[in-house]
């Protein structure tokens, strides 16, 4: 059948005309946040396929493989979008639109296009199909020749009046070259799909790549509040479970004295941010051209990457900063690197090699920006002599904060929130050892410093580090008098009130948790809170700039389309009445009379008898 004896794209009113514009410019804006790591490096590849509107998820398939490299077949039922499992009636009646849900057909329409073509196919209102040039892809009875572009869509088995199971409208979405070369899948892209019936129906599904590390993040110390008794499996992608953030009623434990709010906290929380940012900045300048890096009140506050990089064997300690010692637990340590001793089962995942301390007295210095983290707490140096190849075990790693990357758009977005009315999207916030790639050198053994341009540059974030651990360490030196192993609850309620501080100061904007401060690459910006406003304004004008008469209307006041759109119908009709009824009335009054008149005619004519002509009358 030809394209041009179908119907008409569906118009689907249930969507607001201004968010999916908002929410289709945060999905295309966001980097692709892997592309200076090492390509041989396999990771936890997650295709995901939703229903846009309602967030359900249609179908997950996961594998281990490098980035750009696993593109397989995703499979979802095309059951979940008409909603067949929502039907009364009976089984027979779920059994008869299946059919007829394979017989009549869909097609679909990519809703990322740029240029002329994204204003021929509209937004989500018409789930980018407001014309049949749109359809890249379409199945079924009616199914026509059309372009296939990224993706193809097809039934494995349509449906049949003899084969009607819950399976069998299974939809096949196959990739095509074009769509392996494109970097916006971890962010997500949205076709709007329309079932081919009347009344119109359709939703638009989102195909999105999750990125995660290979490895599960698995904790290290003697802390068991922190790290929990039973470490969970390497295969197991459960979250490792940590101490909940903190709330007013938690600040401080009974028995134990409150600490005084440290004046210098808003400084040295400021310098772990300009740390991160200058890493950042060097590392991959792209990302910093406008962003927010965000520390989040609840822990974990530090992740621990695996490393394998040198490390040196001394008789001489005085290469160790013994001054540094760290009583503390990384909760999180991910890769996979060098370790020391008799690894447990549970953590041997992090060895890429495992070594043996030797006997005789030395001192195991790592480079400058590396820790041994150890099953006694985080340590500068491993001595040799304390050492017990037969139950201790140390971990070399990588510290780095707990900072979220978030680029200006989706950030800035989530404080519009009017222009959210119906969906609302999580902004996707990566942190800082995802984006500065460390994850990544630690996984094949090539060295964590192989990804960054030289270890300088992450010589001021281990400043800030220290500085900042340094502090924690002092916090806990404090606390040594209650129970040891809540000490780092309380420290981590504390950490949690600190930067509530630096949000009730307007030194940070607040934004679900955390505390983000912006940066570009003039540098971070301290009062945040401010730069924020000025930038929501920037972006109030502009957008104002480009909207129609009625779209300003409609931000004034959100009601007021749908009174317009509830009272314009009927006050058309009065209009109609008021300015064409006269005429009409008057029309069918003349009418009216001029049959009454023949028919009084027709009764006066036959009470009389016609006279005989002249010619009749000689006839």
């Amino acid at each position: 059948m030809e394209a041009s004896s179908l119907r008409g794209p569906p118009q689907d009113k249930t969507f607001s005309r201004l968010i999916p514009h908002l929410l289709l410019t945060l999905a295309l804006s966001l980097p692709w946040v892997t592309g200076n790591g090492n390509p041989h490096q396999p990771y936890q590849l997650t295709w995901q396929v939703t229903n846009f509107e309602t967030h359900e998820v249609l179908n997950e398939t996961s594998h281990v493989a490098p980035l750009n490299t696993w593109f397989p077949d995703l499979y979802f039922n095309l059951d979940q979008i008409a909603r067949i499992d929502e039907m009364e009636g009976g089984e027979w009646r779920k059994r008869a639109r299946r059919v007829s849900l394979s017989r009549n057909g869909f097609y679909a329409c990519p809703g990322f296009r740029t240029g002329p073509m994204k204003k021929t196919c509209g937004e989500i209102t018409s789930l980018f199909c407001a014309s049949w040039s749109c359809v890249t892809t379409n199945d079924g009875e009616s199914k026509w020749q059309t372009q296939p572009w990224y993706v193809t869509m097809t039934y494995v088995r349509p449906c049949t009046r003899t084969r009607y199971s819950a399976t069998c409208n299974l939809i096949r979405i196959k990739f095509e070259e074009a769509a392996k070369t494109d970097s916006r899948w971890t962010s997500g892209l949205i076709w709007g799909l329309n079932l081919y019936q009347t009344p119109a129906f359709g939703s638009p599904i989102q195909i999105k790549l999750i990125v995660n590390p290979a490895s599960v993040p698995v904790p290290i110390g003697p802390n068991q509040v922190l790290t929990g008794k039973a470490p969970p499996s390497p295969r197991s992608r459960r979250k490792v479970p940590t101490v909940a953030p903190p709330t007013s009623s938690s600040s401080a434990l009974p028995g134990t004295t409150p600490l005084p709010p440290d004046p210098e906290t808003s400084n040295r929380l400021f310098n772990l941010i300009r740390g991160a940012y200058i890493a950042l900045n060097q590392t991959r300048p792209e990302s910093t051209a406008s962003c927010w890096l965000c520390l989040a009140t609840g822990p974990p506050y530090y992740e621990g990457i695996a490393s394998v990089s040198n490390f040196t064997n001394s008789t001489n300690h005085s290469g160790c900063a013994w001054e540094q010692h760290k009583k503390l637990t990384l909760s999180e340590v991910s890769g996979s690197g060098t370790c020391i001793g008799k690894v447990p089962p549970s953590h041997q995942h992090l060895c890429n090699v495992t070594l043996t301390v030797p006997s005789t007295s030395h001192y195991l210095i790592p480079s400058g920006t590396d820790w041994w983290a150890c099953d006694t707490g985080l340590t500068p140096c491993i001595s040799t002599a304390v050492f017990n190849n037969s139950k201790n075990y140390c971990v070399l790693v990588q510290v780095v904060p707990r900072v979220y990357y978030r680029t200006g758009e989706s950030f800035e977005l989530q404080f519009e929130q009017k222009y959210f009315t119906r969906m609302k999207r999580e902004p996707v916030s990566l942190t800082l050892a995802v984006m500065l790639g460390l994850g990544v050198a630690a996984g094949v053994g090539t060295g964590t410093a192989a990804l960054v341009r030289g270890s300088y540059h992450l010589q001021q974030l281990r400043t800030a580090i220290d500085e900042d651990l340094r502090a924690i360490e002092h916090s806990i030196t404090k606390l040594e008098e209650s129970l040891t192993s809540l000490s780092e609850v309380v420290l981590q309620n504390r950490r949690g009130l600190d930067i509530v501080f630096l949000k009730e100061g307007g030194l940070c904007a607040a934004l679900k948790g955390q505390c983000c401060f912006y940066a570009d690459h003039s540098g971070v910006v301290k009062d945040s809170t401010a730069k924020l406003r000025k930038r929501l304004d920037e972006r109030k004008k502009e957008r104002e700039s480009q909207q129609s008469w009625f779209e300003a209307w409609y931000n004034h006041s959100p009601w007021f389309s749908t009174l317009i759109s509830t009272i314009l119908g009927p006050l058309i009709l009065l209009m109609l009445i008021l300015t064409f009824g006269p005429c009409i009335l008057n029309r069918l009054l003349t009418l009216i009379k001029d049959r009454l008149n023949i028919v009084h005619a027709m009764v006066l004519t036959q009470q009389y008898q016609a006279l005989k002509t002249d010619e009749e009358t000689q006839d």
